[in-house]
C-alpha cells in the first residue's frame, strides 16, 4: 500500500509562529510504494500548485497558515529531488499571526502521483502561538 511520510525542519511540534514568520523551514515528503507522476520539469511543474494546496491547517484564522503561509508558498518552493522525494521550503511571512495552535495536515494530490488516489502524509504537525507574558515582563515566549 502506498504511503507518504513527512520529515523536515517544519515538523518540530510546538514551534512558535515566529519560526514560520522567519521562513526557511522545510517539509520533505517521501513516498513509499509510489512515485511522483513525472520527472522534474514539464508535467511535474503543473502539479506543484496542487502539492502546495495540500498543505492544510485545521485553523481558520485571518492571518493563519492557510491565509498566509500556504498562499505565499510559490510553486518554485516545491522541488522534486528524486522519484520519491519532494522538498518544500516555506517562505518568510511577517503577517503570519495566530491566536490558537494550528495542526497542519499534508495531502498529496492524486494528480502528483503515479498510482491512483491522494495520500494523507504522516505525521501531522502543529504550530504554537506566541505566548505573551501577563506578568508585566513584556513579550516573552514560553
Amino acid at each position: 500500500m502506498a504511503s507518504a511520510a513527512l520529515t523536515g525542519t517544519a515538523l518540530v511540534n510546538g514551534l512558535q509562529e515566529s519560526c514560520y514568520v522567519a521562513g526557511g523551514k522545510t517539509i520533505v515528503i517521501t513516498l513509499t510504494d509510489d512515485t511522483w507522476v513525472v520527472a522534474a520539469g514539464g508535467a511535474f511543474d503543473a502539479v506543484r500548485a496542487d502539492i502546495v494546496a495540500g498543505l492544510d491547517s485545521d485553523g481558520e484564522e485571518a492571518a493563519g497558515w492557510d491565509a498566509e503561509i500556504k498562499t505565499d508558498t510559490a510553486v518554485t518552493a516545491v522541488v522534486r529531488t528524486s522519484n520519491t522525494v519532494v522538498t518544500i521550503t516555506l517562505p518568510a511571512n511577517a503577517n503570519y499571526n495566530i491566536t490558537l495552535p494550528e495542526t497542519i495536515t499534508v495531502t498529496v494530490p492524486a494528480a502528483a502521483l503515479a498510482a491512483e488516489g491522494a495520500l494523507v502524509a504522516t505525521p501531522t504537525f502543529w504550530i504554537d502561538r506566541k505566548v505573551t507574558s501577563v506578568l508585566g515582563f513584556g513579550n516573552r515566549s514560553w
